[in-house]
């Protein structure tokens, strides 16, 4: 059996386990990583909710008057599609960040999903820009520094569903005491 005070983490009253509350991984830098890393889903959330509103905003439709109405409807379908996926994926991550310690391997892959798109993304932005008129070219920059800061502070998110390092094998971490 272990001796208590070899074990800070264990509280009186409260039983160690994956439900007992315990949360002895939850460092200051994996709470600096955690809150880095809603940060860029909240910026994630924030374009795709955007995004429902564009199309009207800027008068997509009237502008593609000329195209076969095909294309319009194909347009706005594309827009309206990404924006809900992006907006679940971005509650989805906000919701399972609560909890990171739990089932961190199905998170990270979610989460570099998640990056990889926006690394693909921002790419495009710094490799094919915009088409803007060029009194409004800055704002490529605008775009492209957004994608940068949005793609780094998701990438946080694979420190914090970082999976934990096994406990050694040895009497002193509590383990193989019970074998004897």
């Amino acid at each position: 059996m272990q001796n208590p005070e070899q074990n800070p983490v264990r509280s009186e009253g409260k039983k160690e386990g994956k439900n007992s509350g315990i949360n002895p991984t939850r460092t200051p830098t994996k709470n600096r990583s955690l809150t880095i890393f809603r940060f860029g889903l909240l910026n994630v959330l924030a374009v795709a909710l955007y995004h429902f509103v564009l199309p009207y905003q800027f008068l997509w439709e009237a502008k593609m008057a000329s195209a076969p109405p095909i294309f319009s409807w194909a347009l706005l379908l594309i827009n309206f599609d990404w924006s809900l996926l992006t907006v679940v994926f971005a509650v989805m991550l906000l919701y399972f960040s609560r909890a990171p310690e739990k089932e961190t391997q199905t998170k990270r892959t979610l989460t570099a999903g998640f990056v990889f798109c926006w690394t693909v993304h921002t790419l495009y932005l710094a490799v094919d820009p915009a088409a803007v008129p060029n009194h409004l070219a800055w704002i490529n920059m605008i775009f492209l520094g957004f994608a940068v800061l949005t793609t780094f502070s998701l990438g946080f998110g694979l420190l914090v569903f970082k999976p934990e390092a096994p406990a050694a094998l040895s009497p002193s971490a509590g383990l193989g005491s019970e074998l004897a």
